[in-house]
Protein backbone atom coordinates (compact mmCIF):
# COMPACT_ATOMS: atom_id res chain seq x y z
CA UNK A 1 0.00 0.00 0.00
CA UNK A 2 1.21 3.62 -0.52
CA UNK A 3 -0.17 6.86 -1.47
CA UNK A 4 0.38 8.33 -4.60
CA UNK A 5 -0.73 11.94 -3.96
CA UNK A 6 -2.01 14.50 -2.20
CA UNK A 7 -4.20 17.39 -2.75
CA UNK A 8 -4.92 20.53 0.56
CA UNK A 9 -6.27 23.52 0.55
CA UNK A 10 -7.40 25.72 3.38
CA UNK A 11 -5.51 23.05 5.61
CA UNK A 12 -3.38 24.37 8.64
CA UNK A 13 -1.00 26.72 6.66
CA UNK A 14 -0.70 24.66 3.90
CA UNK A 15 -1.50 26.52 0.28
CA UNK A 16 -3.46 25.03 -2.25
CA UNK A 17 -0.64 22.25 -2.66
CA UNK A 18 -0.69 18.85 -5.00
CA UNK A 19 1.94 16.60 -4.66
CA UNK A 20 2.81 12.89 -6.26
CA UNK A 21 4.29 11.10 -3.24
CA UNK A 22 7.12 8.29 -4.56
CA UNK A 23 7.51 4.99 -3.13
CA UNK A 24 10.17 4.39 -0.84
CA UNK A 25 11.38 7.09 1.48
CA UNK A 26 10.07 10.38 1.14
CA UNK A 27 11.87 12.82 2.59
CA UNK A 28 10.19 16.11 3.93
CA UNK A 29 12.47 18.98 4.83
CA UNK A 30 12.65 22.49 5.68
CA UNK A 31 13.04 24.96 8.44
CA UNK A 32 10.83 24.40 11.78
CA UNK A 33 7.31 25.88 11.35
CA UNK A 34 6.83 26.02 7.72
CA UNK A 35 4.09 23.07 7.17
CA UNK A 36 5.77 19.62 7.63
CA UNK A 37 3.87 17.79 10.11
CA UNK A 38 0.91 20.11 8.85
CA UNK A 39 1.18 17.95 5.83
CA UNK A 40 1.60 14.68 7.43
CA UNK A 41 -1.13 15.36 9.88
CA UNK A 42 -3.39 15.81 6.37
CA UNK A 43 -2.54 12.38 5.36
CA UNK A 44 -3.18 11.20 8.44
CA UNK A 45 -6.61 12.53 8.87
CA UNK A 46 -6.89 10.70 5.40
CA UNK A 47 -6.82 7.78 7.31
CA UNK A 48 -8.00 7.77 10.57
CA UNK A 49 -10.58 10.67 10.02
CA UNK A 50 -9.21 12.68 12.29
CA UNK A 51 -6.30 14.11 13.72
CA UNK A 52 -3.84 12.75 16.30
CA UNK A 53 -2.95 16.55 17.26
CA UNK A 54 -6.36 18.34 18.13
CA UNK A 55 -9.84 17.26 19.32
CA UNK A 56 -11.15 20.48 17.29
CA UNK A 57 -11.27 20.23 13.82
CA UNK A 58 -12.03 24.44 13.41
CA UNK A 59 -8.40 24.23 14.69
CA UNK A 60 -7.07 22.95 11.28
CA UNK A 61 -9.01 25.38 9.26
CA UNK A 62 -6.34 27.72 7.93
CA UNK A 63 -6.25 31.46 9.44
CA UNK A 64 -9.05 33.76 7.78
CA UNK A 65 -10.90 30.51 5.75
CA UNK A 66 -14.14 29.12 6.41
CA UNK A 67 -13.67 25.40 5.43
CA UNK A 68 -10.38 23.41 4.45
CA UNK A 69 -10.20 20.40 1.46
CA UNK A 70 -7.92 17.52 1.26
CA UNK A 71 -7.90 14.68 -1.52
CA UNK A 72 -5.70 11.58 -1.42
CA UNK A 73 -5.20 9.08 -3.78
CA UNK A 74 -3.79 5.45 -2.75
CA UNK A 75 -2.42 2.35 -4.61
CA UNK A 76 -2.92 -0.79 -3.34
CA UNK A 77 -1.85 -3.25 -5.72
CA UNK A 78 -2.61 -1.61 -9.07
CA UNK A 79 -6.02 -0.75 -7.58
CA UNK A 80 -6.32 3.07 -6.99
CA UNK A 81 -9.07 4.80 -4.08
CA UNK A 82 -9.56 8.29 -3.51
CA UNK A 83 -10.05 9.84 -0.23
CA UNK A 84 -11.34 12.83 0.52
CA UNK A 85 -12.11 15.31 3.52
CA UNK A 86 -13.96 18.35 3.70
CA UNK A 87 -13.72 20.48 6.66
CA UNK A 88 -16.41 23.36 7.28
CA UNK A 89 -15.89 25.84 10.62
CA UNK A 90 -19.64 25.37 11.26
CA UNK A 91 -20.90 21.53 10.33
CA UNK A 92 -19.48 18.53 10.71
CA UNK A 93 -16.64 17.11 8.41
CA UNK A 94 -17.43 14.90 5.62
CA UNK A 95 -15.29 12.16 4.31
CA UNK A 96 -16.15 10.16 0.98
CA UNK A 97 -14.11 7.46 -0.52
CA UNK A 98 -14.37 7.10 -4.45
CA UNK A 99 -17.07 9.94 -4.12
CA UNK A 100 -18.98 7.95 -1.66
CA UNK A 101 -19.78 9.32 1.42
CA UNK A 102 -18.21 8.14 4.36
CA UNK A 103 -21.51 8.00 7.13
CA UNK A 104 -19.40 6.13 9.69
CA UNK A 105 -16.12 6.28 10.69
CA UNK A 106 -15.83 2.18 10.42
CA UNK A 107 -16.44 2.73 6.78
CA UNK A 108 -13.37 4.67 6.69
CA UNK A 109 -10.70 2.65 8.59
CA UNK A 110 -8.52 0.22 6.66
CA UNK A 111 -8.75 2.53 3.33
CA UNK A 112 -5.44 3.88 4.31
CA UNK A 113 -3.16 2.07 6.69
CA UNK A 114 -0.85 3.76 8.46
CA UNK A 115 1.83 4.37 11.53
CA UNK A 116 2.66 7.77 12.86
CA UNK A 117 5.11 8.40 15.20
CA UNK A 118 5.63 12.04 16.23
CA UNK A 119 7.46 13.84 19.10
CA UNK A 120 4.21 13.79 20.96
CA UNK A 121 4.02 10.27 21.16
CA UNK A 122 6.58 10.50 23.94
CA UNK A 123 3.17 10.80 25.96
CA UNK A 124 2.71 7.18 25.32
CA UNK A 125 5.09 5.99 27.55
CA UNK A 126 5.32 9.35 29.86
CA UNK A 127 1.78 10.31 30.96
CA UNK A 128 -1.16 8.59 32.17
CA UNK A 129 -3.34 5.43 31.09
CA UNK A 130 -5.64 7.30 28.50
CA UNK A 131 -2.25 7.15 26.11
CA UNK A 132 -1.73 3.95 26.10
CA UNK A 133 -5.34 2.79 25.86
CA UNK A 134 -5.44 5.45 22.50
CA UNK A 135 -2.80 3.43 21.39
CA UNK A 136 -4.37 0.66 21.62
CA UNK A 137 -7.55 1.86 20.02
CA UNK A 138 -6.20 3.44 17.46
CA UNK A 139 -4.30 -0.03 15.91
CA UNK A 140 -7.24 -2.17 16.62
CA UNK A 141 -9.31 -0.07 15.07
CA UNK A 142 -7.08 -0.08 11.90
CA UNK A 143 -6.70 -3.41 12.18
CA UNK A 144 -10.18 -4.89 13.06
CA UNK A 145 -13.57 -3.16 11.95
CA UNK A 146 -15.63 -5.02 14.40
CA UNK A 147 -13.37 -3.85 17.29
CA UNK A 148 -14.52 -0.40 16.30
CA UNK A 149 -17.74 -1.11 16.69
CA UNK A 150 -17.27 -2.85 19.47
CA UNK A 151 -15.68 0.36 21.42
CA UNK A 152 -18.39 2.47 19.97
CA UNK A 153 -21.28 0.31 21.70
CA UNK A 154 -19.52 0.28 25.08
CA UNK A 155 -19.08 3.87 24.84
CA UNK A 156 -22.01 3.94 24.34
CA UNK A 157 -23.70 1.81 27.00
CA UNK A 158 -21.06 3.30 29.06
CA UNK A 159 -22.34 6.90 28.79
CA UNK A 160 -25.88 5.50 29.41
CA UNK A 161 -24.76 3.86 32.86
CA UNK A 162 -23.60 6.66 33.95
CA UNK A 163 -25.94 9.15 33.68
CA UNK A 164 -28.35 6.38 35.09
CA UNK A 165 -25.64 6.37 38.35
CA UNK A 166 -26.38 10.21 38.40
CA UNK A 167 -29.38 9.90 38.17
CA UNK A 168 -29.79 7.68 41.21
CA UNK A 169 -29.17 9.72 43.82
CA UNK A 170 -32.38 11.70 42.82
CA UNK A 171 -34.43 8.57 42.05
CA UNK A 172 -32.93 6.21 44.13
CA UNK A 173 -35.66 3.59 42.95
CA UNK A 174 -33.38 2.95 39.36
CA UNK A 175 -30.73 1.98 41.10
CA UNK A 176 -31.92 -1.76 40.26
CA UNK A 177 -32.06 -0.91 37.24
CA UNK A 178 -28.50 -0.54 36.13
CA UNK A 179 -27.63 -4.44 36.31
CA UNK A 180 -28.94 -4.67 32.62
CA UNK A 181 -26.58 -2.06 31.48
CA UNK A 182 -24.04 -4.37 33.43
CA UNK A 183 -24.58 -6.97 31.89
CA UNK A 184 -24.24 -5.34 28.57
CA UNK A 185 -21.16 -3.19 29.50
CA UNK A 186 -19.24 -6.75 30.43
CA UNK A 187 -20.02 -8.76 27.44
CA UNK A 188 -18.49 -5.76 24.94
CA UNK A 189 -16.12 -5.23 27.35
CA UNK A 190 -14.75 -9.08 27.36
CA UNK A 191 -14.43 -8.37 23.64
CA UNK A 192 -12.33 -5.33 24.18
CA UNK A 193 -10.15 -6.83 26.86
CA UNK A 194 -9.37 -10.10 24.56
CA UNK A 195 -8.27 -7.88 21.57
CA UNK A 196 -6.12 -5.59 23.65
CA UNK A 197 -4.99 -8.66 25.30
CA UNK A 198 -3.64 -10.48 22.10
CA UNK A 199 -2.84 -7.06 20.61
CA UNK A 200 -0.64 -6.22 23.61
CA UNK A 201 1.62 -9.60 23.43
CA UNK A 202 2.25 -9.05 19.79
CA UNK A 203 3.55 -5.69 20.24
CA UNK A 204 5.68 -6.98 23.40
CA UNK A 205 6.92 -9.40 21.24
CA UNK A 206 8.23 -7.49 18.18
CA UNK A 207 9.08 -4.23 20.13
CA UNK A 208 10.98 -6.48 22.76
CA UNK A 209 13.00 -7.90 19.94
CA UNK A 210 13.68 -4.28 17.95
CA UNK A 211 14.49 -2.73 21.23
CA UNK A 212 16.91 -4.84 21.94
CA UNK A 213 18.42 -4.29 17.99
CA UNK A 214 18.05 -0.36 19.13
CA UNK A 215 19.95 -0.50 22.15
CA UNK A 216 22.48 -3.08 21.24
CA UNK A 217 20.98 -5.46 23.20
CA UNK A 218 22.03 -3.17 26.60
CA UNK A 219 18.33 -2.85 27.31
CA UNK A 220 15.28 -5.14 27.36
CA UNK A 221 11.84 -3.63 26.89
CA UNK A 222 8.33 -5.31 28.28
CA UNK A 223 5.12 -4.22 28.20
CA UNK A 224 2.19 -5.92 29.67
CA UNK A 225 -1.19 -5.25 29.73
CA UNK A 226 -2.68 -4.19 32.62
CA UNK A 227 -6.82 -4.69 32.60
CA UNK A 228 -9.00 -2.49 35.01
CA UNK A 229 -11.30 -5.57 35.21
CA UNK A 230 -10.67 -8.42 32.92
CA UNK A 231 -12.81 -11.44 33.16
CA UNK A 232 -14.45 -10.24 36.30
CA UNK A 233 -15.92 -7.76 34.97
CA UNK A 234 -19.87 -8.03 35.67
CA UNK A 235 -18.39 -9.25 39.15
CA UNK A 236 -16.52 -5.79 39.90
CA UNK A 237 -19.36 -3.71 38.08
CA UNK A 238 -21.64 -5.17 40.72
CA UNK A 239 -18.98 -5.16 43.69
CA UNK A 240 -18.60 -1.29 42.95
CA UNK A 241 -22.06 0.05 42.21
CA UNK A 242 -22.54 1.83 45.71
CA UNK A 243 -18.97 3.41 45.25
CA UNK A 244 -20.43 4.45 41.80
CA UNK A 245 -23.18 5.90 42.82
CA UNK A 246 -21.62 8.09 45.20
CA UNK A 247 -19.31 9.11 42.29
CA UNK A 248 -21.54 9.22 39.36
CA UNK A 249 -19.28 7.78 37.42
CA UNK A 250 -18.35 4.04 36.30
CA UNK A 251 -15.46 2.67 38.25
CA UNK A 252 -14.11 -0.03 36.43
CA UNK A 253 -13.90 -1.49 33.24
CA UNK A 254 -11.98 -1.26 29.38
CA UNK A 255 -12.00 2.72 29.84
CA UNK A 256 -9.65 2.07 33.11
CA UNK A 257 -7.24 -0.18 31.10
CA UNK A 258 -3.44 0.71 30.85
CA UNK A 259 -0.75 -1.27 29.85
CA UNK A 260 2.81 -0.75 31.66
CA UNK A 261 6.36 -0.15 29.44
CA UNK A 262 8.95 -1.60 31.74
CA UNK A 263 13.26 -1.28 30.89
CA UNK A 264 14.85 -3.62 32.29
CA UNK A 265 12.07 -4.20 34.54
CA UNK A 266 11.67 -1.11 36.17
CA UNK A 267 8.71 0.96 35.24
CA UNK A 268 9.98 3.55 32.29
CA UNK A 269 7.52 5.94 32.75
CA UNK A 270 8.88 6.33 36.49
CA UNK A 271 12.58 5.56 35.98
CA UNK A 272 13.94 6.12 32.55
CA UNK A 273 14.92 8.87 30.62
CA UNK A 274 13.50 10.79 28.24
CA UNK A 275 15.63 9.30 25.63
CA UNK A 276 14.84 5.74 26.94
CA UNK A 277 11.06 6.78 26.76
CA UNK A 278 11.81 8.00 23.03
CA UNK A 279 13.22 4.23 22.04
CA UNK A 280 10.28 2.62 23.64
CA UNK A 281 8.17 4.50 21.53
CA UNK A 282 9.33 4.15 18.40
CA UNK A 283 10.47 0.40 19.04
CA UNK A 284 6.08 0.51 19.97
CA UNK A 285 5.54 1.83 16.50
CA UNK A 286 7.81 -0.34 14.39
CA UNK A 287 5.93 -3.21 16.43
CA UNK A 288 2.86 -1.83 15.06
CA UNK A 289 4.21 -2.17 11.43
CA UNK A 290 5.51 -5.07 11.98
CA UNK A 291 1.81 -6.57 13.12
CA UNK A 292 -0.10 -5.07 10.07
CA UNK A 293 2.43 -6.74 7.83
CA UNK A 294 1.52 -9.97 9.57
CA UNK A 295 -2.40 -9.57 9.45
CA UNK A 296 -3.00 -7.01 6.11
CA UNK A 297 -0.37 -9.09 3.94
CA UNK A 298 0.94 -5.71 3.30
CA UNK A 299 3.08 -2.50 4.34
CA UNK A 300 1.51 0.27 5.86
CA UNK A 301 2.22 3.99 5.30
CA UNK A 302 4.75 5.30 8.05
CA UNK A 303 4.55 8.81 8.81
CA UNK A 304 7.89 9.80 11.09
CA UNK A 305 7.69 13.54 12.14
CA UNK A 306 10.84 14.77 13.44
CA UNK A 307 12.23 11.32 14.64
CA UNK A 308 15.88 11.45 12.95
CA UNK A 309 16.61 14.42 15.15
CA UNK A 310 16.60 12.00 18.36
CA UNK A 311 18.53 9.32 16.43
CA UNK A 312 22.39 8.87 16.43
CA UNK A 313 23.50 7.93 12.97
CA UNK A 314 23.60 4.00 13.45
CA UNK A 315 20.61 4.27 14.90
CA UNK A 316 19.18 6.40 12.32
CA UNK A 317 20.53 3.47 9.66
CA UNK A 318 18.79 0.86 11.17
CA UNK A 319 15.83 2.97 11.08
CA UNK A 320 15.57 3.25 7.35
CA UNK A 321 16.95 -0.92 6.84
CA UNK A 322 13.74 -1.96 8.95
CA UNK A 323 11.15 0.34 6.90
CA UNK A 324 12.84 -0.60 3.60
CA UNK A 325 9.93 -1.91 1.40
CA UNK A 326 7.51 0.41 2.69
CA UNK A 327 6.52 3.80 1.79
CA UNK A 328 7.92 6.23 4.26
CA UNK A 329 7.14 10.30 4.60
CA UNK A 330 9.99 11.61 7.31
CA UNK A 331 10.42 15.10 8.29
CA UNK A 332 12.82 16.65 9.12
CA UNK A 333 14.65 20.19 9.92
CA UNK A 334 18.31 19.38 9.95
CA UNK A 335 20.41 17.10 7.68
CA UNK A 336 20.54 13.32 8.34
CA UNK A 337 23.54 11.34 9.29
CA UNK A 338 22.80 8.74 7.79
CA UNK A 339 23.14 7.32 4.21
CA UNK A 340 19.42 6.23 2.35
CA UNK A 341 20.08 3.08 0.44
CA UNK A 342 18.27 2.67 -2.53
CA UNK A 343 17.75 6.56 -3.02
CA UNK A 344 14.94 8.73 -1.92
CA UNK A 345 12.47 11.36 -2.98
CA UNK A 346 12.84 14.92 -1.67
CA UNK A 347 10.11 17.12 -0.88
CA UNK A 348 10.80 20.78 0.61
CA UNK A 349 8.31 22.65 2.38
CA UNK A 350 8.86 26.60 3.05
CA UNK A 351 5.36 28.92 3.83
CA UNK A 352 3.09 26.19 3.47
CA UNK A 353 4.11 25.34 -0.24
CA UNK A 354 5.23 21.70 -0.87
CA UNK A 355 7.83 21.44 -3.78
CA UNK A 356 9.89 18.46 -5.54
CA UNK A 357 13.59 19.50 -4.95
CA UNK A 358 14.75 16.15 -7.11
CA UNK A 359 12.64 13.28 -8.76
CA UNK A 360 14.79 11.43 -7.28
CA UNK A 361 17.55 11.67 -5.12
CA UNK A 362 20.60 10.00 -3.89
CA UNK A 363 23.38 10.42 -1.40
Amino acid sequence: MRVKSVYADGFRNLKTAATDISEGVNVVSGDNGQGKTNFLEAVYICAAGRSWRTKSDRDLINFGESQAFLRLTTDRGGLNDQIAVHIKKDEKKSIAVNALEVKKLGELLGTLLVVAFSPDDLALVKYGPAERRRFMDVELCQLYKLYYYELKQYYHILKQRNNLLKDVKSVPGLKKTIGVWDELLAGHGAKLTDYRADFIRRVNAAAGRIHAEISDNREKLEIIYKPSAGKDLLKKLTKSLDRDVQTGATSVGPHKDDAVYLIDARDARVFGSQGQQRLACLSSKLAEMEIIREEKKEDPVLLLDDVLSELDEKRQMFLFEYIKGAQALVTTAAPYKADIKNGYASLYVKNGEITRRNEEASK
